[in-house]
Order: structure tokens, then C-alpha cells, then sequence
């Protein structure tokens, strides 16, 4: 029987009194709080606001610029924190075997609905509106085939903006090429272009070379606390990159098993077991499961993280907030479930990269945290996990300190309760 995501609320307030204002707290919530680090924030001033309002982890994502951009980001961070007295610790984001377009135009590209693109995997074309050459050798192996969906978009992309294209695939002309039909009129444009296939199995290497330089000249000087591992396969993936780090001597860097496309979630539980802390990327999930099943993937791997004692953190909160001062009311109230749901940590990405409220975006994240921080049923909480590790129905065989041993190790011992089939979440679809 699957583990389903339990919601652990319980409020003593009445709807009536949620319209007095609160008293401003002084206090970080629990929740933990990742922000990309871009243009709009990589200046010590902001930094300063951010990490007052309760950033606790700065994100360096390497899928964009260049190392001066980052280092600039990190030195500043640095200063900010030493300035006001607060710790505030460092995560690395790998490019890994992301695709992107290559060779674009300095203009935008138009798409329109109906027409047809091709994307090949040929680093000596020119990118257009007839055709668009990805960073990837070979269609060959992908499980790429026709009515299968492509999406492209720009770089952190919040899924609103009319700068992403969905293409369905009409038919493969070779192992570099394939035709594809957009479904979308828009405009391609932004610092990188995605490229997300859906239910691709990806054969390049966790880490690139970039990466691995990367790491060299910036994760190992700067001492960088967590290594993000973008679509993560299993647990293979996390040895190597362990692998690497250990070499380059980063034996202390954590390990963030980001969980993003089809491969991840069938191998969750490797993942799990292999990384430090488990990372639910929303947003390239999206591309992989159907709307109406992407809330049992999120539930049920909150859970099982829960369980295992594994910190989760998400992604994709707030999107609106790129643009606007206040987040949407679903937005709001998804921010609070993923709290009462069990989330350890959130990830802000577009938000705080490139949005225009950076620092006001961590303060209403935050915010809404601490509020539903204030309403979890930690007494429910408790007796569920008691019930999980069998100490309500405990076997008069097994002595209770080896149960609370093992309870404490993460050792599951009252039979095998799994999140259950994630291939059920592709309906149909197969990992070639």
C-alpha cells in the first residue's frame, strides 16, 4: 500500500480573527529558504535586505553566465553576511545533461501555432524559426518519437510568459533531426533557451566538463557547502559526482539530488538513500507528468523523504511574483501546503534571479511559512511516524531500544511500505 502525503493542520483561530494584523516577528521559521542569486540580487545592498529578511541559502546556478558573474554574487553575499553578523550558506547548481538551443540570433525567434521546427542535434546551424539546434549528439536512445511533446523555454521560465514553446513531435527524418508541430504561437527570447523532452532518457554524464571545471575553480576555492546535481538519474549519478568532489578534495560538500524529469522519480528511492538532501524541481517535473497527477508525485515523495529522515526541499512557488509585488492566492496557499505537507526546505528561482521584488519575495514566502509553521499538528505528526515505525503495534519479540535503533537509523521495520509505483504516474508511458 502506498504512502500517501498527510496534511498535519490544526489551528486554535477563528476565521474572524484572521483579519487583525499580526505582531512582526523577529523569528525565522523553520522552513528553509534557497535563492537563486542573478542580476537583480547579486549586489551587497540587496543581499544585506535578503538575508535579514531570512535567506538562508544562496544559490549559484551554472546553467547561466559566467564564473566573474557568480564570484561577483558570492564575494558580495560574503561581505553582506560579515556586515550584519548572519551565516548564510552556498549551493552550486551543475548545468549536468540539461539541453539547451544553441546558436541563437540576437532577436527573439517567432514561433507560430501550426507551423512546423525542427530540432537538430547539429551545433553548426544557425537557430530560426525552421530550425533549432540543441546541445545534445545524438536523437538515437532518447525514446523520442512522434506524438511525443517537447518544451522550450527560457532559462528559469514560470510557465506564464509567452516566451515558451510547446512542440509535439510529427516524425523523425534521421538520428539528428526531427519535425515537430508547435502548439503555441510566441516568441522565443530570454538569457537561455531550455529544451525539456518529455520521458527522455538522457545518457550524458551527471557532471560536464564544465561542471567539473567549474567546481575546480569556484566550488573548491570558495568552499561551497552544497552541490545541486540537476536531473538526477539515480543512484549512480550521486556516487559519481561523490566520486569527483571527493578527488578534487570537497570531501565535506553535500550532495542535493534534484529530482526532475521521468528517470528521477522511477528511481526516487535510490536517489534518496544516496544523496544529502533531495530537491523536487517542480518546474522540469511539470514537463514530464500530466497536470492532474503532479500533486501525487509531490505528496507522496514529500512523504517518503519525511519518513526516511531525508531533508526535501521544492521549487517553483511564487512565479507571479517576477513581476508583480504579491503572489496569487493559489500561489500563497501552495506555499503553506507544501509546509504543512512536510516540505524541510524552499527554492526560489525566477523570483529572486531576475524578478523585480527579490527582497519582497522572501519576505512573503517566509512569511506565509512561519504562519503555517504555526498551525502544523506536530502531536499528529509525531504519532504518525510512531505508527509508520511500528511502535504502536510493536512485536513483544523484538526488544524496544533495537526498534528505536532502528527507527533513528531510518530502518523501516514493520513490513515494506513503498511510494508504490511511480511509472503509474506516466499512464501508459514506458523509459525506453
Amino acid at each position: 500500500m502506498a504512502i500517501l502525503g498527510r496534511t498535519y493542520f490544526n489551528t486554535s483561530l477563528t476565521l474572524g480573527s484572521l483579519i487583525e494584523e499580526d505582531t512582526p516577528s523577529t523569528i525565522n521559521p523553520a522552513t528553509r529558504l534557497v535563492c537563486t542569486i542573478g542580476p537583480v540580487s547579486n549586489d551587497a545592498e540587496t543581499l544585506t535586505q535578503m538575508l535579514r529578511s531570512g535567506m538562508s541559502i544562496a544559490r549559484f546556478d551554472f546553467s547561466y553566465g559566467d564564473q566573474e558573474l557568480h564570484q561577483r554574487g558570492l564575494d558580495n553575499l560574503r561581505k553582506a553576511s560579515k556586515q550584519i553578523s548572519t551565516l548564510c550558506a552556498t549551493m552550486m547548481d551543475s548545468l549536468g545533461p540539461e539541453i539547451v538551443v544553441m546558436n541563437r540570433p540576437s532577436k527573439p525567434i517567432t514561433l507560430e501555432a501550426g507551423q512546423t521546427v525542427r530540432l537538430v542535434c547539429d551545433s553548426s546551424q544557425q537557430a530560426s524559426k525552421d530550425v533549432l539546434p540543441i546541445s545534445y549528439p545524438s536523437l538515437s536512445g532518447t525514446g523520442l518519437q512522434p506524438g511525443r511533446s517537447v518544451f522550450v523555454g527560457q532559462y528559469l521560465f514560470t510557465g506564464s510568459e509567452t516566451t515558451s514553446a510547446y512542440l509535439t513531435v510529427q516524425h523523425i527524418e534521421s538520428e539528428t533531426s526531427a519535425v515537430c508541430i508547435v502548439q503555441n504561437s510566441c516568441k522565443l527570447e530570454g538569457i537561455q533557451l531550455t529544451v525539456h523532452i518529455g520521458n527522455m532518457k538522457n545518457t550524458a554524464p551527471i557532471l560536464a566538463e564544465r561542471d567539473k571545471q567549474a567546481l575546480q575553480t569556484f566550488g573548491k576555492p570558495n568552499k561551497i557547502d552544497f552541490v545541486a546535481l540537476s536531473f538526477c538519474r539515480n543512484a549512480q549519478d550521486v556516487k559519481d559526482a561523490r566520486a569527483f568532489l571527493n578527488s578534487i578534495g570537497m570531501q565535506g560538500t553535500k550532495i542535493v539530488g534534484k529530482i526532475e524529469n521521468m528517470e528521477g522519480l522511477v528511481n526516487y528511492k535510490e536517489i534518496m538513500n544516496a544523496c544529502d538532501v533531495v530537491l523536487l524541481s517542480r518546474g522540469s517535473m511539470g514537463n514530464c507528468v500530466d497536470p492532474e497527477k503532479m500533486f501525487l508525485a509531490q505528496k507522496m515523495l514529500l512523504r517518503e523523504c519525511n519518513l526516511a529522515g531525508k531533508p526535501i526541499y521544492v521549487t517553483r512557488v511564487v512565479d507571479t511574483m517576477v513581476d508583480a509585488p504579491r503572489p496569487t492566492r493559489a500561489e500563497a496557499t501552495d506555499v503553506a501546503n507544501l509546509v504543512l505537507d512536510g516540505a524541510d526546505g524552499i527554492v526560489l528561482g525566477s523570483e529572486t534571479f531576475r524578478g523585480k521584488f527579490p527582497v519582497a519575495t522572501v519576505e512573503t514566502v517566509l512569511a506565509i511559512c512561519r504562519q503555517a509553521e504555526k498551525c502544523f499538528d506536530s502531536f499528529a505528526y509525531y504519532n504518525s511516524v510512531m505508527d509508520f515505525a511500528g511502535f504502536h503495534s510493536i512485536n513483544p519479540n523484538i526488544g524496544k531500544v533495537r526498534v528505536l535503533r532502528q527507527c533513528i537509523d531510518g530502518v523501516k521495520i514493520t513490513g515494506h511500505v513503498a511510494l508504490g509505483s511511480a511509472c503509474d504516474l506516466f499512464a501508459g508511458d514506458q523509459l525506453i
